[in-house]
């Protein structure tokens, strides 16, 4: 479920997950469309996405961040591919857009409430901040990361209810 529910957003066709789940075209297709007659609203967000992104030339992050794309002349003979291009970007785009946007606002947040402690905001890998502080105080700072990751996606997902764990370790562990 994972490649697929990710793969979507990618732009994933029915190709790759039968490659990625070694499987037939006809039953990676069947789970898509499984898949997307289940969750509507996904299908059809994607699908505005894509649109919007081809007739506007840009897509935008939830903080309004936009990226710009190079819309191709229907005379050319990649017109179709490119355009494709386009269209899996513009649904990606927006996603993993604001997705960078909420950790760099709980990033800031870690930073800020976390300045009275013997703590410091080491490094971000993907969706997960590492943390370094003295063990007399890493549970309360565990506590601290955790609530501000769900405030900095909270700024730009409000209607969507996130929780985040921490983990307290000698070293980095990947979570």
């Amino acid at each position: 479920m994972k490649a697929l529910n990710f793969g979507l957003i990618y732009g994933l066709t029915k190709v790759g997950l039968a490659l990625r789940m070694g499987t037939s075209e006809k039953e990676a297709q069947t789970l898509i469309d499984m898949y997307f007659s289940k969750y509507t609203r996904i299908k059809n967000w994607l699908e505005s996405a894509a649109r919007f992104a081809v007739k506007n030339g840009y897509s935008t992050t939830r903080s309004g961040r936009r990226r710009y794309y190079r819309l191709p002349d229907p005379s050319s003979k990649d017109f179709n591919k490119m355009r494709g291009g386009i269209e899996r970007q513009g649904k990606n785009h927006p996603i993993q857009g604001t997705n960078a946007c909420t950790i760099k606002q709980s990033m800031n947040y870690i930073v800020e409430r976390i300045k009275s402690y013997d703590a410091r905001l080491l490094l971000t890998v993907h969706d997960e901040v590492i943390v370094e502080s003295r063990e007399d105080q890493a549970e309360e700072v565990s506590q601290i990361v955790s609530q501000s990751m769900v405030d900095g996606f909270a700024e730009f997902v409000p209607e969507v209810r996130m929780v985040a764990d921490a983990d307290i370790a000698d070293y980095w562990v990947k979570g």
